[in-house]
């Protein structure tokens, strides 16, 4: 994990050893965007890339406005 302040901005996750040898199981880099507003940090979006011997896929997610 990576931090900015207070908060995480990276996170890496990934199998370790003969698991992933035998499943290709993907590493996950996953990137947190945050916002603030009136004092309260919220996060805005999460873009993850999952890589593994064949493919490489990036996936953004956005949370739903709350109106």
């Amino acid at each position: 994990m990576r931090y900015a302040r207070d908060k995480a901005d990276v996170a890496l996750l990934h199998v370790h050893g003969e698991q992933m040898i035998e499943e290709d199981e993907p590493l996950r880099i996953h990137v947190l965007e945050w916002t603030e507003s009136g004092g309260k940090a919220r996060l805005a979006s999460i873009t993850s890339f999952l890589v593994n011997s064949a493919s490489l896929r990036v996936v953004r997610y956005r949370p739903v406005s709350r109106t």
